[in-house]
C-alpha cells in the first residue's frame, strides 16, 4: 500500500498499478518477497530501488494514512483503522 502512495504522489501511479496488480492477481507472484517485487517493478519501467526507498519516507505514509481515514469514515469494504500500525 505505501507503493502505490508513492507512486501517486510521484505520479507513477499510471505504471505502477497494472504491474503490481497483474503480479499479484493473475500471476500469483509473490509480493512479500521484495526481490519479486523488484523484478516486477524494473520490467514495468520503474526504478526498484527508489520505490524501496520511497516506501520508507514520511509523505509516503502520511497518505498512507490520510487515504486510510477517509475510506474508514466512508466505510470502505477492507479498510483499517488508521489506529492500526503501518
Amino acid at each position: 500500500m505505501r507503493g502505490a502512495a508513492a507512486a501517486q504522489i510521484d505520479g507513477l501511479f499510471e505504471r505502477y498499478h497494472p504491474a503490481i496488480y497483474k503480479a499479484m492477481w493473475v500471476d500469483g507472484v509473490n509480493l512479500n518477497e521484495m526481490a519479486e517485487v523488484a523484478k516486477v517493478l524494473t520490467a514495468a519501467g520503474l526504478d526498484a530501488a527508489r520505490m524501496g526507498s520511497r516506501i520508507q519516507d514520511q509523505d509516503v505514509k502520511d497518505r498512507l494514512k490520510q487515504t486510510t481515514d477517509e475510506a474508514v469514515a466512508r466505510g470502505v469494504f477492507g479498510a483499517r483503522p488508521a489506529s492500526w500500525t503501518t
